[in-house]
This record gives structure tokens, C-alpha cells and sequence, in this order.
């Protein structure tokens, strides 16, 4: 039957045309998927980020309120060490003038440095200068003195807002007993500097007499002890002098996706110093992150729901249709090329039957034209391969470029007499001895050959082996064993001069298949065989010369 030409097979794009199922379907779902879209985008945009954006608010206003915490601590520290001085019966009597070697023993650039103290300021209740001693800030150098000149004067302009200080506090002449311990810790900012201030008043260790005066302790707010906050901290700290109108809520201001900045005016002081941190984004941008993630994720998750609920429609209605529709058509045209999905057969429906039906058709035609196949192939009487078979073999065998450095063998062997055979025994009894014969060499060539051998009858009673890729001592010893092995089943034959069936071998050798061609090689042994029977019969003969010397 001439070839029908095939229908071309419908592409997604017509079938996703607005007139088709699965258009429909499609137009509905990418409108439902494009509304899920915009709900999802309006809901991280409108609800989640706001809520992140105050989270990260509070958690940078946490961490400025803990730095705020930890820097009064500092300084609150400076005023319990002045305390420590200040309640000591040393410092009472020097302060009253009885203890002049107090400074000697006391005071050093060791002390100061170790202590972290720029400044010690000794005043009478009247407020007046006892003692200045202190590292100035500017120079590095250590000074003690009982006034405010020449090596002390770096001093006067604190010594001076320290007793301004004072003098506007109402703590002169309380009673210390009476009225608890009349301390205090301030700042003061001279020539751009920051200082902590603490003050005490000076009494006896034991917390009797009226106090004697003011001990004051300065410590400049420098780099290095913004550092030292900023260790304790762990928040990379900024400390500066601001504005007076700049005393007002907390800022927070991203400075970049990766990091932002608070600020605020540090708490519990009128002087105008800002504290600020900067706060690296990590935590935000992960929450930030995870919502779009999640997003992404619901946006995947409905494309994905989507697209299974196309491929369902698609899997269980419009492609069984369309399969049934083109197998109809190949099977009318074609029905060896015909073929349906597995999906299609297993199916327990009505669609499903038909495909079955239709499947074992086409399984009958195909076994029926396979095994028509075979029967070209093989040879009816012994089940070998038949000379049309062998002779494919073998010309594939030369042709192919990768054999051509291989050697290869031939063997043709026939029976001794057996027309007298035929002829004495009948044919039925010739083709049962043929049968023997064949089934015995085919045993031979599948225990010692390899799997490319092929044993073939090429005749009537003659037989052909193609041995590539063995060496020649390889195929005698083959070819041998062939002759035994058939030697060995006795069969009686009167006519032959053994009284038994035998059989004659030549064989042919060739060490490159590339020396010579198939029919050489065939000739070869052919005349090997001629020469086998010539010389008396039941034996192997190999080649006297190979083909390629011819």
C-alpha cells in the first residue's frame, strides 16, 4: 500500500488557541495566577516590609539604649573611684594641710595612666585650689602642683568649669552624715574636648566629721575611650559634640542596603554630645530575603500547580485523542511504524481499550514479518545461519574501517560421501545426519570460538565458519575440534572408507583483514578443502599460501 503523507502534528501554540480546551483552560489559570501574583507582591510591599522596617527600628533603638547604658556605667565608674578618694583619711588630712607628702606618694604619670584619670582636682569647702595634678591631654606630660602656674596651668580653664560647676550645685555645707553623700558626676567640653566629671566631697573613711572640701576627677572622652566602648560593646560607637537644637528623638537612617545608622543624645547630660552606632543590615535583609524567597516560592508553587493542571489536561484528554487520531493514521499508511505511549495502554478506560486492541494488531503484523525475517536468514533443516546471512556477515566484516588491522579465518568443511549417503540411507536419513552433524559443530564453535564467530551452511552439505580477530593456530585447533567432535558421533556410513561419517576441512588465514577481500578469502579455503578431500579426507587443511601472496 502506498504511503499516506502524515497530517503535521499540532504545536503548542495552535493548541493553546483561544477556540481549543486547552486554550480556555490556560486563559483562565494565567489570570488567576497573574491576580495570586499581585496579591502576594501588594502583601510583602504593604504589610511584611513595613513590619520589618519597624522591627529593624526597634532593634537599632535596643542597641542604642544599651550602648547609652553601658557608657554611663563608664562614667558612673569614674565617680565610685572618686568616692574611694575622697573617703580616705589621708586625703582628709591632706586637704586640711597635715599630709605634705601626699602628692609624692600618690601622684604619678604611672598612676594616672593606669587608672584612666586625666585629672585630679583638690578644692576647699570654699572652693578655692588646693592641689591640680594630671597628664595634659595635649602634650602627654605629667604636673603636679599646688596651684594653677606654670607647669599646671594647662589646667586652669577645667579647673575652672569644675568650680563654676560646684558653685551652682546647692552641696556646700550639707552635712554628710545627715543628708547622704553629696556627690556628683557631669560633663564638661573645653576647646572641643569631651570630659566625664565626678565629684565628691572629701571626709573621713569612716564617715565622721564635716567635709573638708571637693575632690574632683576629670577623664577625657577621647578615640581611645571610644574604643574602649566599642570593644565592650561590640557596635562600632561614634561620640561627637552636636547642636543644641539637635537634642531631639533618635534617628535612624540606612546608609546603604547593607548597613544604616542611629543616633541619639546621650541621656542623663544638657551637654549636647550624640552617641551613634553604625548597624550592619544583616538581620533586616535576611527577614527581607526570607519574605521574598517566600514569595518566589508561592509564585513558583502556583505556576507549578498551574502547569500540573495543563499537563493533566494535556496527559488525560487532548493527547490521548491526538495519539488515537495519528495512530489511526499510521496504521492506515504505515502500521509497522505505528506506536502508543504506554500511558495511553495502561489506561482502564474505554480510550484505553481501544489503544490495547489496536496495539496487538500491530504486534501480530511485526512477529509475522519478523519471523519472515528470520526464515530469509536461517537456514530451515539445520537452524544455522544460511549463505545469504553468512555472506552479509562476512561483507560487513570487511567493510568496516575498524576491522581492517584484525585478522580473520575461514573455515569450510563438507561431508565425506554424502551423496553415496543419500543414496544408500535415503534423505530423510541425509538431512537427520545433517542436523547431527551441524548441531555438533554449533556446540563446538559456541564453547571455543568467540561470540562474533558465525557458523553458516552455505550448501547442501557444506558448511562455512567466519573466525575474526583469532590467530591462525587459533583457527586450526577449531577447525580440529570441529572434525573430532563429528568423528566422535559415529554415524554408520558404509560407503565411506571409515564406515562412519567424516568430514573435510580447508581452512584460510589472514593476518590483516585490509590484505585482501572476502572472496579471496573464501577462495582461499575453498581450495583448502579441495585439497583436504584430494588428500584422503577427515583432515584439515590449511592454506599454502594466503591470499594476500597471491
Amino acid at each position: 500500500m502506498p504511503n499516506t503523507p502524515r497530517k503535521p502534528t499540532r504545536h503548542w501554540p495552535s493548541r493553546l488557541a483561544p477556540s481549543s480546551l486547552c486554550g480556555r483552560f490556560f486563559s483562565g489559570l494565567v489570570i488567576l495566577l497573574l491576580l495570586a501574583l499581585l496579591a502576594i507582591i501588594l502583601t510583602g510591599k504593604l504589610i511584611v516590609l513595613p513590619k520589618l522596617l519597624v522591627h529593624e527600628r526597634d532593634d537599632a533603638l535596643g542597641e542604642l539604649n544599651r550602648l547609652d547604658r553601658v557608657i554611663h556605667t563608664d562614667l558612673h565608674y569614674l565617680a565610685t573611684t572618686t568616692k574611694d578618694w575622697a573617703a580616705w583619711d589621708d586625703t582628709y588630712a591632706f586637704i586640711q594641710g597635715k599630709q605634705n607628702d601626699y602628692p609624692v606618694r600618690n601622684f604619678s604619670f604611672e598612676m594616672f595612666n593606669d587608672m584612666d584619670y586625666d585629672l585630679m582636682l583638690f578644692f576647699t569647702p570654699e572652693l578655692e585650689l588646693h592641689w591640680t595634678a594630671g597628664i595634659d591631654s595635649n602634650t602627654g606630660n605629667f604636673s603636679s602642683c599646688p596651684d594653677l602656674t606654670q607647669r599646671c596651668s594647662w589646667a586652669a580653664p577645667l579647673a575652672s568649669l569644675a568650680r563654676d560647676k560646684l558653685a551652682n550645685r546647692a552641696v556646700v555645707e550639707i552635712d554628710h552624715n545627715l543628708e547622704g553623700e553629696p556627690e556628683t558626676n557631669f560633663l564638661l567640653v573645653n576647646d572641643g574636648q569631651v570630659f566625664n566629671v565626678a565629684a565628691h566631697a572629701i571626709h573621713h573613711t569612716d564617715d565622721t566629721g564635716p567635709s573638708e572640701g571637693w575632690l574632683v576627677q576629670l577623664q577625657v572622652l577621647d578615640e581611645a575611650w571610644v574604643e574602649k566602648i566599642s570593644t565592650q560593646t561590640a557596635l562600632a560607637m561614634q561620640f561627637q559634640l552636636g547642636q543644641q537644637e539637635d537634642l531631639g528623638t533618635p534617628s535612624i537612617e540606612p546608609i546603604s542596603d547593607e548597613q544604616l545608622i542611629a543616633r541619639k543624645q546621650l541621656s542623663g547630660t544638657d551637654v549636647p554630645v550624640q552617641i551613634g552606632i553604625k548597624i550592619h543590615r544583616s538581620n533586616f535583609m535576611e527577614r527581607l530575603a526570607a519574605m521574598r524567597y517566600s514569595q518566589l516560592w508561592t509564585a513558583g508553587l502556583l505556576a507549578t500547580v498551574i502547569l500540573l493542571v495543563l499537563v493533566l489536561l494535556e496527559r488525560t484528554v487532548l493527547l490521548p485523542l491526538r495519539q488515537l487520531a495519528r495512530f489511526t493514521r499510521e496504521a492506515r499508511a504505515e502500521i509497522n511504524e505505528a506506536t502508543l505511549s504506554s500511558a495511553l495502554l495502561e489506561r482502564r478506560d474505554e480510550v484505553g481499550e481501544l489503544a490495547r486492541e489496536f496495539t496487538h494488531l500491530i504486534q501480530q503484523q511485526r512477529m509475522k514479518r519478523t519471523s519472515l525475517e528470520n526464515l530469509s536468514l536461517t537456514d530451515h533443516l539445520t537452524g544455522l545461519a544460511n549463505r545469504r546471512c553468512f555472506d552479509d556477515r562476512l561483507k560487513a566484516l570487511f567493510n568496516k574501517v575498524e576491522h581492517k588491522g584484525q585478522p580473520v579465518a575461514a573455515i569450510l568443511f563438507d561431508v565425506d560421501h554424502f551423496k553415496a549417503y543419500n543414496d544408500r540411507y535415503g534423505h530423510q536419513a541425509g538431512d537427520q545426519c545433517l542436523i547431527m552433524l551441524s548441531d555438533s559443530a554449533q556446540r563446538t564453535v559456541s564453547s571455543e570460538a568467540g561470540a562474533d564467530a558465525l557458523l553458516a551452511r552455505i550448501g547442501g552439505e557444506e558448511f562455512a565458519v567466519i573466525l575474526p580477530g583469532v590467530e591462525e593456530t587459533q583457527a586450526v585447533e577449531l577447525a580440529e575440534a570441529i572434525r573430532r567432535g563429528i568423528e566422535a558421533l559415529v554415524l554408520r556410513h558404509e560407503g565411506a572408507a571409515r564406515g562412519f561419517v567424516t568430514i573435510s576441512c580447508g581452512l584460510s588465514y589472514l593476518p590483516r583483514i585490509s590484505e585482501a577481500s572476502s572472496s579471496d578469502l573464501l577462495k582461499t579455503a575453498d581450495d583448502a578443502l579441495y585439497r583436504a578431500k584430494e588428500g584422503g579426507r577427515n583432515q584439515v587443511v590449511r592454506a599454502a599460501v594466503s591470499p594476500a601472496q597471491d
